[in-house]
């Protein structure tokens, strides 16, 4: 940010050394977008005009951070009309250069937002390919890419492969809001609550993920009868959701936001909502299967066809205790054999691919 301010101060002036100065502003516009800054992003997209007219060879290369951060501000809006048509001006991902994160990232919020989820996780595929990613991001891959590939998985209903890429990417902040998202719709209240109090003591919490976490304590006190406690925290996703950060308000179940928003008085339709229960869609993650890490050592232990007796030897515990582990495990993934929980394991995303082509 400081880089970027600095190539729009020193810029000169047109016809020719503004050129700097406007696609700062551009990429400073990005990323406020991105983070949920929504005044300060206008206002640098205003301050590219300021600078004066860039020639229409060279816009699209200077100025597409500003067509992305129109697209993610309408999504915020949930204005599909002018989303759509700030990510036809951007183009297709696979011919961008350095921005091509930022642009896969927005059409993916785009799919998650106006229900083309499924058709979103191809496009993040291809995104990916066309720039050498064998596989869709997982943890070391630009954040924003990141994000959107677990964004994109909860919209799917894979609410336990969004928690397994949180713990293959832990210590990664920007998987908390959809970790804890999806762990309340499968209806871990308590456990969505913990995750998403400790992500809103993080001081680097943008006001995107403020507004979904907040949802998330929102509704598990609503559920809880706590509430004094889920007014106060509706009230304060309200508020930036007045702002323009509309698109999280879609992502928890309507009913509930519609009782929440009766309960503080606010109207639906200031945060894109209608008052009625005529919205077709209904947000759900899939089964969540949580299982401790001496379970997750004997799952990998019976992929790797290892016997209780061989896992034993390597964790330093007894037989009886390996087999009471694999009877756990069992259990929990509804499974009766070695084979059909390895199946349903593997369904789930709670084996790595490397673990799951080794068995």
């Amino acid at each position: 940010m400081r880089h970027l301010r600095r190539a729009y101060e020193q810029a000169g002036p047109p016809p020719f050394q503004h050129f700097a100065g406007a696609s700062a502003c551009a990429n400073l516009a990005l990323l406020a977008a991105v983070r949920g800054h929504h005044a300060l992003a206008e206002t640098w997209l205003e301050r590219i005009r300021e600078c004066g007219p860039v020639p229409a060879w060279l816009e699209h290369h200077l100025l597409l951070g500003a067509v992305v951060a129109r697209a993610v501000l309408a999504i915020d809006r949930r204005d599909v009309r002018a989303a759509a048509q700030a990510l036809a001006e951007a183009g297709t991902t696979e011919e961008q250069g350095d921005l091509w994160p930022y642009l896969a990232a927005a059409r993916a919020a785009y799919a998650v937002a106006f229900g083309e989820s499924a058709r979103g996780l191809l496009g993040l595929d291809a995104a990916c390919f066309a720039h050498g990613m064998a596989a869709r991001p997982g943890p070391g891959a630009h954040p924003v890419l990141l994000r959107a590939h677990a964004e994109l998985l909860a919209a799917t209903g894979e609410g336990n492969r969004v928690v397994a890429l949180g713990e293959a990417a832990a210590g990664s902040e920007v998987l908390w809001p959809p970790v804890a998202r999806v762990r309340l719709l499968a209806g871990d209240d308590e456990g969505a609550s913990a995750l998403a109090g400790r992500a809103l003591r993080d001081a680097a919490v943008t006001p995107r993920d403020t507004v979904e976490l907040q949802l998330v304590l929102a509704l598990a006190q609503l559920r809880a009868s706590r509430l004094d406690d889920a007014r106060a925290r509706f009230a304060q996703a309200a508020e930036l959701g007045r702002q323009g950060l509309l698109a999280p308000f879609a992502l928890f179940p309507r009913e509930e936001v519609l009782e929440l928003c009766h309960e503080t008085g606010t109207d639906p339709r200031d945060l894109g909502m209608r008052h009625t229960l005529d919205d077709t869609s209904h947000p759900v993650s899939g089964p969540i299967v949580v299982l401790t890490r001496r379970e997750r050592a004997v799952l990998a232990g019976l992929a790797a066809g290892a016997s209780p007796v061989r896992i034993a030897a390597e964790h330093g515990v007894s037989v009886n205790t390996v087999r009471t582990q694999v009877r756990k495990v069992y259990r929990k993934l509804d499974a009766s054999s070695r084979t059909s929980a390895l199946a349903r394991a593997g369904q789930l995303g709670l084996l790595s691919p490397d673990t799951s082509r080794s068995a």
